[in-house]
């Protein structure tokens, strides 16, 4: 997903971000999912002006994703 930003690969961003979506819907991470979702959209309207602010909002929830599936006792509620 970064590399597809980087270059401006509207297409790589559409496809990588649909897949990562539904896994992150599937796990209840719903900021996660719903910049994911807006990827996804920005690729599919080839507008990623909007991108890399997006994108690191991606990677700030999937952080905090990733803390709660370590240690359960820090899972958001």
């Amino acid at each position: 997903m970064r590399q597809a930003v980087a270059e401006a690969d509207a297409q790589a961003v559409m496809r990588a971000a649909h897949c990562l979506k539904g896994e992150l819907g599937y796990l209840g991470a719903a900021g996660a999912s719903q910049a994911a979702q807006q990827l996804e959209d920005m690729g599919h309207e080839n507008d990623l002006s909007h991108a890399a602010e997006t994108l690191v909002v991606l990677e700030r929830e999937m952080a905090s994703l990733h803390l709660a599936l370590k240690d359960p006792s820090r899972a958001i509620q």
